[in-house]
């Protein structure tokens, strides 16, 4: 495989896991149970496997597929929220946004300008890896 999708794969999932761990700590906070447990990490992780294990292009219309119709529902809830909710909502509305970018950049022959609001993100956090 390419050095250079693997490294992006590596960035896409630190930013999942940034925001389930954000996503999580928030909704313990607001005492709410996330069903699933340890059963939806690990089925995260075997669709990242399998997302890997895919031709490029495919796996951006894939990535596509699901980003955008989060990102509307989120833009729902958004125009909806307050407070430490609507923090939440802008956050995760941001990364929707640059995963969308990055597929928009993949899918248009633009690999070089993809990892921006990825590195963007990971950066704001601390949470660039090595």
């Amino acid at each position: 495989r390419d050095p250079l999708r693997r490294q992006k794969w590596q960035h896409l999932a630190a930013l999942e896991g940034l925001t389930q761990r954000r996503l999580a700590s928030a909704l313990q906070a607001a005492a709410v149970a996330l069903p699933g447990g340890r059963g939806m990490s690990i089925g995260g992780w075997l669709a990242g496997l399998l997302m890997a294990a895919l031709p490029w292009s495919l796996a951006m219309v894939l990535l596509q597929a699901g980003a955008k119709p989060a990102l509307r529902s989120l833009q729902v809830l958004a125009n909806r929220a307050v407070g430490r909710d609507a923090a939440l909502l802008d956050y995760l509305l941001g990364h929707e946004r640059v995963q969308l970018d990055f597929v928009a950049h993949e899918l248009a022959g633009r690999p070089a300008q993809s990892m921006s609001g990825v590195l963007a993100l990971l950066a704001d956090a601390g949470a660039l890896p090595d």
